[in-house]
């Protein structure tokens, strides 16, 4: 493998058939915010690109800056106890005694995300790539730039930097014209960045992109748990059907091969994240955008789902995977709703109790510990720390505890039932909008200009490109 960037580069193998220079950037923008799951996801990665790319470069996080934690997660091993944290339940922090800290384990490394770092190093490496094909792909997380500003969506970068989707088009731009130039975003409101390919209605040539989710809509993949059986994230789908097989090692839910050629393109990949992924994203490329921005208004209420081509089936087939009725959707989704409504209302109710028993429950502690009334004291801390035993033991002797263990647990089960229902409901909208695409990609080859063809053409051939 070869590093283009820097003089220092592992030991990695070299595949001859490869034509790709890739570049990754991942972690969050402060250490809060750069949760397990990121980490986990880009160091799969440098373990799949290698194997289908010339090169690999990485941005991660701080950098190689051992001594700053950029990475913070669930240890598994302590959720897993049955010695709970009483203290923790009480003061509305239980979490808290889950979470460790750490420095980033990607290695190689070739330096932070901040923001200046990232625009200089990138700034020098676009004009110089060698290869036919280049594939830029963001793990992070993302801002929303606004009602009606959706090219300001920008990366959230370390040290509180951020980057916006013209900053992205410009550096881009700087790519030679005749390299094809293609980009998967994972992280929230990612699909403001069709900005990057489609500017002012014109398609910028040899230049395409796949997104986890909608220009205004959160995106999954940022947990602190590092347990990879819970990622349903655009990462995990799209990169297994490019490598063949899941981040397990495992066979594929199914052939993502449609066209029986024996090669995955990224089109291949995306559609199977799409039908695979039972999640909340509802991931887009930026040919189904142009579809979407090219609707004229007289297409805008057309029903009629005659039309055969790869999103009907495809819409077929997420509605017999998730056992939805493409015909009954506006019902479905009432139902779903109804649904949701009744976990987010026990949900509601559920927080108000803990509410409640926390109040009384640390009442009963204050008159044995009185220092608990000025948390934001200097000596809260060293008191605390000194006396924890005692008041765990407290806590325990006390009536209403095992009341309140019990509404924590239950608020754990309704968070991960709510999650589960807007998965659900997702499915639904999603076969709702395979079907708006089959009837849009049905009217744009009847009435689109032939410039318009051009330019869409030009979207769904670099999208049907392949990574080696």
């Amino acid at each position: 493998m070869k590093c283009k960037l820097f003089a220092f580069c592992a030991a990695l193998p070299l595949f001859a058939h490869a034509d790709t220079q890739a570049i990754l950037v991942g972690g969050g923008y402060k250490l809060e915010s750069s949760q397990g799951q990121i980490e986990e996801n880009v160091r799969w990665l440098q373990q799949v690109l290698p194997n289908h790319v010339n090169s690999l470069d990485i941005f991660f996080g701080s950098g190689t800056n051992e001594k700053t934690h950029d990475v913070v997660y669930w240890d598994n091993t302590a959720r897993s106890s049955e010695q709970r944290n009483s203290l923790a339940d009480v003061l509305d922090s239980p979490s808290s005694e889950w979470m460790r800290y750490k420095h980033n384990q990607v290695n190689p490394n070739f330096g932070s995300t901040e923001k200046s770092n990232l625009e200089s190093k990138l700034g020098t490496y676009l004009p110089q790539l060698k290869s036919n094909n280049f594939l830029f792909v963001y793990n992070g997380h993302g801002g929303y730039g606004g009602l009606g500003k959706t090219h300001l969506n920008n990366f959230l970068l370390w040290n509180n930097t951020q980057l916006n989707t013209d900053e992205f088009r410009n550096l881009l731009d700087k790519i030679p014209p005749k390299t094809t130039s293609r980009f998967v975003l994972t992280q929230c409101y990612s699909g403001g960045f069709y900005n990057a390919v489609i500017n002012n209605n014109k398609v910028i040539p040899h230049r395409c992109g796949f997104m986890a989710d909608a220009e205004n809509l959160e995106a999954e993949g940022c947990e602190l748990g590092i347990n990879k059986d819970d990622f349903r994230d655009y990462t995990t789908y799209f990169f297994a059907a490019l490598n063949g097989k899941t981040r397990h090692n495992e066979a594929l839910m199914f052939n993502p091969d449609k066209d029986g050629n024996q090669k995955i393109s990224f089109r291949e990949a995306h559609f199977y994240a799409l039908e695979a992924a039972l999640s909340s994203d509802l991931s887009r490329s930026t040919s189904e955008i142009f579809l979407e921005k090219w609707q004229p208004w007289h297409i805008r209420w057309q029903t009629d789902r005659s039309a055969q081509n790869d999103y009907d089936t495809l819409a077929k087939a997420v509605a017999i995977r998730n056992s939805i009725q493409p015909d009954k959707l506006n019902q479905q989704r009432s139902t779903k709703e109804l649904e949701l409504a009744d976990i987010q209302s026990k949900k509601q109710a559920t927080t108000e109790k803990i509410k409640s028993l926390q109040k009384t429950l640390l009442a009963h502690l204050e008159l044995d510990f009185p220092f608990l009334k000025h948390p934001y004291t200097s000596s809260y801390t060293s008191a605390i720390n000194q006396q924890t035993e005692l008041i765990q033991q407290k806590i325990r002797q006390l009536g209403e505890y095992p009341q309140l263990v019990n509404e924590l647990n239950l608020m754990e089960q309704l968070l991960t039932q709510e999650l589960a229902k807007k998965r659900e409901i997702t499915q639904i909208e999603k076969v709702r909008r395979l079907q708006r695409l089959a009837i849009l990609e049905n009217a744009f080859d009847r009435f689109a200009s032939s410039e318009q063809k051009r330019g869409y053409q030009s979207l769904v051939d670099c999208e049907k490109g392949h990574l080696n």
